[in-house]
């Protein structure tokens, strides 16, 4: 079991967020609250994801070393979590609600026509 571990996410994934603020992860039909501190890993602004929730979290899916977890933004401070194995196989409850990619501008799609 990974235990005590540090997480991170981007900080533009959460803009808007003080240097210490509190995310809600919705992992396994279970909200985690848990604090994020805005700190510099690797030279990228990061928020890092504290203390016991995160560990309960880990702890509660059975998430292991090697395993692959996905934070997907919900809205606000919210995220939904969901973890998987090496096989691609879930092991945690589907919350995955789809993704999509950001964009500094959106194109203009193919079919659109400008009005005159």
């Amino acid at each position: 079991m990974l235990s005590f571990c540090t997480q991170s996410i981007p900080a533009e994934f959460l803009p808007g967020l003080k240097e210490l603020d509190e995310v809600n992860i919705l992992a396994n039909g279970v909200n985690y609250h848990s604090y994020v501190r805005h700190i510099q890993r690797r030279g990228l602004n990061v928020y890092a994801l504290l203390g016991d929730p995160w560990n309960t979290l880990v702890e509660a899916v059975g998430l292991e070393a090697g395993k692959t977890c996905v934070l997907t933004k919900d809205r606000g401070n919210s995220l939904w979590f969901d973890g998987f194995n090496d096989d691609g196989s879930m092991i945690t409850e589907v919350v995955f609600k789809g993704a999509a990619t950001l964009m500094k501008k959106q194109p203009k799609p193919d079919f659109f026509e400008e009005r005159k």
